[in-house]
């Protein structure tokens, strides 16, 4: 189930993107790696944050599985990680399902001044 992102954007004020799917079994224990950061050496970083949810996928609509959790941005060479650890339950009444396994995925918003952000993730 390992599943890593990285990448680099442009926001202009907040950019939600979501995560490749990834299933696992219920009550599984998943641990959450996302690390921010700015391209640019000159950049400002407090100008910036993360915010990581989890979301269950459902056949009617999807659950939160756990509230946002906001992070910060560093500076160019110095990546801020934001870690979560979660007990991954059923929370829909029509789950989606890959075989037995429940399927999830996380919410990553990120606010910054039109800096030029890297991010990369992990859930393992």
């Amino acid at each position: 189930m390992p599943l890593s992102l990285s990448e680099s954007f442009s926001p202009s004020t907040t950019v939600t993107m979501y995560s490749l799917p990834f299933h696992a079994a219920e009550n599984h224990t998943v641990t959450v790696d996302v690390a921010a950061e700015l391209d640019d050496p000159s950049g400002n970083p407090s100008l910036g944050t993360i915010g990581v949810g989890m979301f269950q996928c459902c056949d009617v609509s999807d659950s939160e599985v756990r509230a946002q959790q906001v992070g910060n941005i560093g500076a160019a060479g110095s990546p801020v990680h934001t870690h979560i650890t979660q007990q991954l339950p059923n929370k829909c009444s029509l789950p989606t399902k890959v075989g037995t396994d429940f399927v999830y995925y996380l919410r990553l918003r990120i606010a910054s001044s039109s800096q030029s952000v890297h991010l990369s993730y992990s859930v393992t």
